[in-house]
């Protein structure tokens, strides 16, 4: 499995705020589903005209359920307690350290959680940030449409 955490700097403009990317950083989990992602602080030297976006976490697994969201709502507040979230109809459990992602179990499903992790960022910045994501996606596209 891959987590991939991303930010955006945001440019404050008259028209409003043009986003582009600013910096991503990406593990693979271990066997028991385990992983690492060290510190990392962004820095913004134009607070007046620009701001550095909460990071946005991919979390994906051929076959399983992929996350894309900003989780923050979901792991402050109640640090002890379980919390569930819905999206396209599955639970997501997440607790402590833990976040539970679905088993898959047809072809339309895994092509739903496909299409929602495709595409931003994967499309832009510098390719090396998203090495672990493509081949998880390279895997299940070759799952999904060349059989």
């Amino acid at each position: 499995m891959v987590v991939l955490i991303f930010w955006d700097r945001a440019f404050r403009t008259p028209a409003g705020d043009n986003t582009y990317f600013y910096n991503a950083k990406e593990a693979l989990t271990d066997k028991e589903g385990n992983f690492e992602i060290p510190s990392y602080t962004p820095i913004n030297l134009l607070p007046i005209i620009s701001y550095i976006k909460d990071p946005e976490f991919i979390i994906f697994k051929p076959g399983y359920g992929s996350l894309r969201m900003v989780l923050g709502q979901y792991l402050t507040g109640e640090v002890l307690k379980t919390k569930e979230m819905e999206l396209s109809g599955k639970i997501y459990r997440l607790s402590p350290g833990i976040i539970e992602l679905p088993k898959l179990k047809t072809r339309e499903e895994r092509i739903e959680s496909f299409h929602r992790v495709v595409g931003y960022p994967i499309g832009y910045g510098p390719g090396n940030k998203f090495k672990y994501l493509k081949e998880q996606i390279d895997i299940e596209y070759k799952n999904l449409f060349e059989k």
